[in-house]
C-alpha cells in the first residue's frame, strides 16, 4: 500500500494535479487490488485469525526499524545490488536516471505520449522502491526487486532513443559494462578456485570471525572445469566492447543477450551447489540425515527454512514444534535436534543442560534433546 500510495501521489504531483481520475477506474482498481493482494487477509479475517494479521503488521515495522532476521548492511546496499544483479541493463538505464529529459524529436517513440506517460510510472516507481528500502533497515536482496521491471524498461528505452550510445554517455556505457563484466567474470572464477587458496586466507587472518572460517574449511567438490562457466561473458563482453566501439549498437546488445543468460545458466549448474557447501551444507546434510525419524527439528541463534524443507518437517509454526523454549526445556514427547553457529555452542551447552552435543562440521554444530518419557 506504500509503494501504491507513494508511486501514485508522486505520479499526480509530476502532472501538477492535471489527472483525470474516473471513480469508476478507482473502484476497478481497489476491487481488483482485494482479490489479489488483499485476498490473504480477507480469508485470515474470515477464518478468525486477525491476529495474524496484526502480527504480520508489527513484523513489517520491525523490518522498518531495525535490522531484524540477522540482515543488516551499508545505507547504498540495494544500489549495489541493482547495479550489479541487474548487469548489464543497470548501466545501459544510467542515462534516464541520471538526467531525465524529454526523448528527442524524431526519435523513435518521441511522439507516442502513452509511452512517454509510461515512462514516467516507472521513473517514479523505480525511485519510490530504492529510496524505501534504501530507508528500511532489514537488508534482503530481493526487497528490491520490484526495481527490475522499471530497471530494464529504462534500459529498453534508453537503447531505444540512443541515449547510451551517443556522445559521453557512449564511452561511460563501454567503460562501465565492460569493466564490470570482466571484474564478475574474474570474481566467479576466483570462487571457483576457493579451494586452492583458502589456506593462505585463513593463515593470513583475513577472516576474524569463527563461524566464517570453519565455514571455509569445508569441501566444495569442485571439478576443475567450474571456471569455464564464465566464458561465454567474457566472449559477450568482448564482442560487445568491438561492435559498440564501432557503432554497431544493435550487434552489441546481441552479443550481451545471448552471452548472459548463458553465463547464468552454466553458473547455476556449476557454481552455485558448491557454494551452498560452504554456506549451510553441514547444516542441510544433519537435517536430511534425521528426517526419517519424525523428530523436531529447530535451529538455535539463526534463521534458517533447511530444517523446514530438508527434514521434512509437517507441523505448521504456531504448533509445539515452533516453540523454541519448549523444545529446549518442556515436556517434550519425542525427540528434539538442533542447529546452531558454532561460536553460539558453549553458550547452549551452559544454558540448557540436557541438551546433548552431537558433533560439529562446518561451522555448526548439531545437538540432541531426548524426551522427558515420564511413568
Amino acid at each position: 500500500l506504500l509503494v501504491i500510495a507513494l508511486t501514485t501521489f508522486l505520479y499526480i504531483l509530476s502532472r501538477n494535479f492535471r489527472v483525470r481520475i474516473r471513480v469508476r477506474d478507482v473502484a476497478v482498481f481497489i476491487l481488483m487490488l482485494s482479490f489479489t493482494g488483499g485476498l490473504w487477509f480477507i480469508l485470515q479475517i474470515l477464518n478468525g485469525n486477525l491476529s495474524v494479521i496484526m502480527d504480520f503488521i508489527d513484523y513489517q515495522i520491525r523490518l522498518f526499524t531495525t535490522e531484524d532476521a540477522g540482515h543488516g548492511g551499508f545505507l547504498l546496499y540495494h544500489v549495489v545490488v541493482l547495479l550489479i544483479g541487474v548487469f548489464p541493463a543497470s548501466f545501459f538505464a544510467l542515462p534516464l536516471l541520471a538526467g531525465i529529459r524529454r526523448p528527442e524529436t524524431g526519435s523513435f517513440l518521441a511522439n507516442h505520449a502513452r509511452q512517454q506517460d509510461f515512462c514516467r510510472w516507472m521513473l517514479i516507481l523505480f525511485w519510490v522502491v530504492l529510496v524505501i528500502f534504501t530507508i528500511v533497515r532489514t537488508k534482503i536482496v530481493h526487497y528490491s526487486s520490484l526495481c527490475y521491471f522499471p530497471l530494464t524498461f529504462m534500459a529498453a528505452w534508453s537503447l531505444i532513443q540512443g541515449r547510451s550510445s551517443h556522445g559521453r554517455w557512449k564511452r561511460i556505457t563501454a567503460v562501465s559494462v565492460t569493466a564490470t563484466g570482466i571484474l564478475l567474470a574474474m570474481a566467479v572464477a576466483a570462487v571457483s578456485r576457493i579451494d586452492s587458496y583458502k589456506d593462505v586466507i585463513l593463515e593470513k587472518g583475513w577472516i576474524g570471525d569463527p563461524f566464517a572460517r570453519a565455514c571455509l574449511m569445508a569441501e566444495g567438490g569442485w571439478k576443475g572445469y567450474e571456471p569455464l562457466a564464465v566464458l561465454p561473458m567474457l566472449a559477450g563482453i568482448i564482442a560487445f566492447a568491438g561492435k559498440w566501439r564501432r557503432g554497431h549498437n544493435l550487434a552489441a546488445v546481441a552479443w550481451l543477450t545471448i552471452s548472459m543468460p548463458l553465463f547464468m545458466f552454466l553458473s547455476t549448474v556449476f557454481i552455485v551447489p558448491r557454494v551452498e557447501s560452504y554456506s549451510q551444507g553441514a547444516a542441510i546434510e544433519f537435517f536430511d540425515s534425521v528426517s526419517h525419524e519424525g523428530a523436531y527439528l529447530s535451529t538455535l541463534g539463526y534463521k534458517s527454512y533447511a530444517h523446514l524443507f530438508y527434514g521434512r518437517q509437517k507441523e505448521h509454526a504456531g504448533m509445539p514444534s515452533g516453540n523454541k523454549n519448549w523444545l529446549l526445556e518442556g515436556d517434550t514427547d519425542k525427540v528434539a535436534y538442533f542447529a546452531s553457529k558454532i561460536n553460539r555452542k558453549d553458550e547452549l551447552l551452559d544454558r540448557y543442560t540436557e541438551l546433548e552435543l552431537l558433533y560439529e562440521k562446518n561451522g555448526f554444530a548439531f545437538y540432541r534433546r531426548l524426551p522427558d518419557l515420564k511413568p
